[in-house]
């Protein structure tokens, strides 16, 4: 037997929108569960004509070849269908893409109900390696040399006094933290204090998504 139908767990609307725009599925191919909000059925409806927000089909009813679910799904909802397996997309680099694998992840794994389904038990996990294959140690070393580089960084940009070459180093922090997202480092600048300082939500987010 095949599986003829697949119900993707994705927790980002934007992302579930892309997937269905570059494979260019059509309206009947497609079930969109996703929080019930003006902005969701907005997005959504930027697909085309037919998209619309969904519903978890009921005990008897058709499921569409491709079930796409955020949050909204990864509990207390159920799925019945006789062939459709499971897909969880997790990205640790972003908090709200990150599956907990202690409880989203056994959430969804019991979401297919239909015991004649033989892909029910059947989950395919795809995730972001680069962290996870770090251990302990080496996660904290190369944390504490981030921050040890960041504190250097600070130190050194606020001892500028050239007015041309700090107004610089702030154009430069604010381009670079927008495209890298604190990857190299936790530094940001605030205008309000006119300073450059340390992003510590920036470093607790690395560690949290490093620990889930």
């Amino acid at each position: 037997m095949y599986s003829k139908e697949c119900v993707i767990f994705l927790n980002s609307v934007t992302n579930i929108l892309d997937i269905i725009k570059k494979t260019g599925l059509s309206p009947d191919d497609v079930n969109i569960i996703v929080g019930n909000s003006a902005e969701n059925d907005a997005q959504i409806g930027k697909l085309g004509d037919g998209f619309i927000r969904g519903r978890i089909p009921l005990n008897g009813e058709k499921n569409k070849m491709f079930t796409f679910c955020t949050s909204t799904a990864f509990a207390g909802c159920d799925f019945y269908s006789d062939c459709a397996t499971s897909f969880v997309i997790s990205d640790g680099k972003r908090i709200n893409t990150t599956i907990d694998i202690s409880t989203d992840l056994v959430q969804i794994a019991g979401r297919q109900r239909l015991k004649e389904n033989p892909f029910r038990k059947h989950l395919v996990f795809i995730y972001n390696k680069s962290s996870i294959e770090k251990s302990k140690e080496e996660f904290e070393y190369e944390l504490q040399k981030k921050v040890n580089l960041t504190n250097a960084e600070i130190e050194s940009n606020n001892l500028i006094n050239d007015a041309a070459l700090r107004e610089k180093r702030i154009k430069d922090v604010c381009r670079i933290q927008k495209m890298l997202k604190y990857d190299e480092s936790f530094i940001m600048y605030d205008k309000q204090n006119d300073k450059f300082t340390f992003n510590y939500m920036a470093l607790l987010s690395e560690r949290y998504s490093y620990d889930l």
